[in-house]
């Protein structure tokens, strides 16, 4: 959940709360019901943002900016305990490197299915599935936490690996 204060001009934005799947593997959903698509399956001890409790799912940010849903039984809130990214600079650019080739191989699969310039919203939503996906295969691979990545993908754009 993220708090957002506002106090004169400018916009504080508190810091949100983390999730850790607890359960050897977890699924995470397109949807908070147990009938809609599975994203991919997260593993224990992965951490994930928390955008919100919705009853028996906790709703989690995920690499394509959409939101997923994985059930509350099979992970906890960790508060705002932030993962860090992994020590090693050559994991690091590794996991960089495996972003910019899954994001080519997700478009790839994306527009083999729905031409963008015929079917753009079907296009962007199984693009971000599928980024989603091979992403978290991807964290797992390398040992990135998926809540941790973006630092990674920051520190990559800014040294122009």
């Amino acid at each position: 959940m993220m708090l957002v204060i506002s106090v004169g001009s400018p916009l504080v934005v508190a810091n949100r709360d983390y999730v850790e799947i607890t359960n050897e593997v977890a699924n995470i959903r397109t949807a908070n019901t147990t009938n809609s698509q599975v994203v991919g399956q997260a593993r224990k001890g992965d951490i994930f943002r928390l955008e919100e409790e919705m009853g028996n799912w906790y709703r989690v940010q995920m690499f394509s900016g959409d939101s997923r849903y994985i059930y509350s039984t099979l992970a906890r809130i960790i508060g705002r305990r932030t993962p860090s990214a992994p020590d090693s600079l050559e994991v690091r650019q590794s996991f960089f490197f495996a972003w910019l080739d899954v994001r080519s191989q997700a478009a790839e699969e994306a527009a083999r299915r729905f031409a963008p310039t015929s079917n753009l919203e079907r296009y962007y939503q199984l693009f971000n599935l599928l980024l989603d996906r091979y992403l978290l295969e991807a964290c797992h691979e390398w040992g990135v936490q998926p809540a941790a990545y973006r630092r990674i993908i920051i520190e990559g754009n800014q040294a122009g690996w």
